[in-house]
């Protein structure tokens, strides 16, 4: 009897650790291409002990740079949270520079090469916030510098379709002359009115649930076992 506490610890432990790899499994499935960030937002937020034996796990809360959560990225693909993303690092510069409005988001233009997680490269993110003197228009620091002449710039402006609609975004512009005038614009970033959101869903919850419905009952009695071998 006084090695049951022990036991449980071990065995929950155990439960606990093989948990967080069912997580990640299943995230790779749900996901296409999943960030190690986003792999790690899950962590087991109280580990058992012989007083307190119980797993607890949830979100991870890991303030960055930008002042993120990283629990956030995967909000909006859990069930009982809105299925609409939080604002990302380039919308809060972009947006406390004056370039987005309120109501508007960032997404990509469809000819913008994308990392192999299907983002945004942090250097290029960078890059083109220096440019677009997004960072000279905030009290925060600039971790870079703008862009030589020739080496190509990054602009924020708005153009007109061929339906007539004017369109906002980040332009690389390349030739021209020193005020980037007959230069060719390629959109890179659009601003949008429509708040972006996510049709995957992954129920983190109904996953621990069902690793440990198959896994608890054994993984306490080898830690029982373990604990009174320990006694010996």
């Amino acid at each position: 009897k006084t090695q049951l506490p022990a036991g449980i610890m071990f065995g929950l432990a155990k439960v606990g650790r093989g948990m967080l790899t069912e997580q990640k499994r299943v995230m790779e499935g749900v996901f296409d291409k999943p960030t190690p960030f986003t792999l790690n937002a899950l962590k087991i937020t109280h580990w058992p002990t012989k007083q307190e034996p119980y797993l607890d796990l949830g979100l991870k809360e890991t303030p960055s740079k930008d002042v993120t959560i990283q629990g956030n990225t995967l909000m909006p693909h859990i069930p009982g949270f809105a299925s609409q993303r939080q604002h990302k690092g380039m919308e809060r510069w972009l947006r406390g520079g004056g370039f987005l409005e309120p109501g508007q988001w960032l997404v990509p233009a469809r000819t913008f090469k994308l990392n192999r997680f299907g983002n945004v490269p942090g250097p290029t993110a960078q890059k083109m916030l220096a440019d677009v003197d997004a960072y000279s228009r905030t009290q925060y620091r600039a971790p870079i510098k703008k862009t030589g002449p020739k080496k190509g710039k990054y602009i924020w402006g708005t153009l007109t379709s061929r339906r007539g609609r004017p369109f906002s975004g980040i332009f690389e512009v390349t030739g021209g002359n020193r005020n980037w005038e007959r230069g060719q614009w390629k959109l890179q970033m659009v601003a949008v009115d429509k708040r972006p959101s996510y049709d995957k869903r992954f129920n983190y919850v109904g996953v621990a649930q069902r690793y440990a419905d198959r896994h608890l009952l054994k993984a306490i009695e080898s830690g029982v076992v373990k604990a009174l071998m320990s006694a010996r």
